[in-house]
């Protein structure tokens, strides 16, 4: 069997969106075989999760990670951590011994919530994908513990200030491969989801109805905007009540094949409540669609990639301010995108990563 030299880690075992997805671009775009390790669940099988990620993976160790969130917002979320925190204490052993035999040449962990396992002994990178939110203290004990990474590589410049470790670190945007996006057949998901033709699309794409995305905040400025002629899609949470009456607004549930929703979309809304970016605005802009975005574009413009490239789609409205993107909503409810894209960045982000994390 080849000798593997490379583990990545992931903290979930999520096949849709996300992390995930961007790690798999990765592995994809490597030319040799790579072993992961991921978490237990009753959930997904690993031979699920090697059919996901791809041919170039080789093995794949289960064990109960860390999942070390900057904050704990209830009681109960509090007890899911501390009994998920023993569980990964009883493994912790298992994982380095792993490592230890196995000899890597280079591990990444591709999430902040994996920080428990830096240590100087072993070529560890880590990618931080989400926002420290951590008081003084925990902050100082989270950037000790990233110092001891061979790397750090953030997914935009808000997670580098918001951590504020410098050490061999880069910024680099998330890999999309958007190309499929143009085959989608745009009558039959229109008519699937009660769309016209004429109409105007704007999606609002999450996870879940985590507050701090903001799909009740986006709702509500769309249904005050009064534009005519759109519609608004929730793609991803759950329905809510206090919408689902309304015509002009529709919740698709959780979609596989985002490639349709991009197609069929002219904007795509973000809601939450500072200047933020993320996939959703890439995996838009990359496929031909317009986006809305928490911000100023006098200060924050500077800090979204491929700025230039992209200013005519890119809007700013002030964040959580529900008359700024009302106001936008309706201002741009009667230009729709310009054409269907399908564009992709991943070889330029695999050569990007090979250069500084894997040589």
């Amino acid at each position: 069997m080849e000798k593997v030299s490379k583990l990545f880690i992931t903290h979930n075992t999520a096949t849709v969106g996300g992390a995930n997805h961007s790690l798999k671009n990765l592995i994809n775009g490597l030319n040799e075989k790579v072993d992961l390790m991921a978490p237990k669940d009753a959930w997904v099988s690993s031979r699920v999760l090697k059919k996901y990620f791809g041919p170039n993976i080789q093995n794949v160790y289960r064990f109960d990670l860390p999942f070390r969130t900057s904050y704990l917002s209830a009681v109960d979320h509090y007890l899911d951590w501390c009994e998920r925190e023993i569980r990964y204490r009883k493994n912790k052993k298992a994982i380095m011994d792993l490592i230890a035999e196995k000899g890597y040449d280079f591990i990444h962990l591709n999430s902040y919530v994996l920080y428990p396992l830096l240590t100087r002994k072993y070529p560890i990178y880590i990618h931080i994908r989400e926002l420290c939110n951590a008081n003084l203290l925990l902050k100082k004990a989270v950037q000790g513990k990233m110092r001891k990474s061979r790397g750090i590589i953030y997914i935009d410049f808000p997670t580098k200030e918001a951590l504020g470790v410098a050490k061999n670190s880069m910024v680099l945007n998330n890999p999309f491969d958007q190309t499929n996006v143009p085959n989608v057949d745009l009558q039959k998901v229109r008519k699937r989801y009660s769309i016209n033709e004429s109409e105007t699309v704007f999606a609002f794409i999450a996870a879940s109805n985590n507050a701090e995305k903001g799909m009740e905040f986006v709702a509500e400025a769309f249904l005050k905007s009064s534009c005519e002629n759109a519609k608004l899609l929730i793609v991803g949470p759950q329905k809510v009540s206090a919408f689902t009456g309304k015509s002009n607004i529709i919740f698709t549930g959780k979609v596989l094949e985002m490639d349709e929703i991009y197609a069929i979309s002219d904007y795509v809304l973000r809601g939450d409540s500072q200047f933020c970016i993320g996939r959703t605005v890439y995996e838009g802009l990359y496929s031909g669609c317009n986006v809305l975005i928490p911000g100023c574009a006098k200060t924050d413009a500077q800090k979204v990639f491929e700025y230039e490239r992209f200013r005519n789609q890119i809007f700013f409205y002030k964040p959580r301010n529900q008359r700024s993107l009302a106001d936008l909503i309706l201002n741009r409810a009667d230009k729709r995108k310009e054409a269907v894209l399908g564009l992709s960045n991943t070889a330029e982000y695999v050569k990007r990563i090979q250069t500084f994390l894997l040589q």
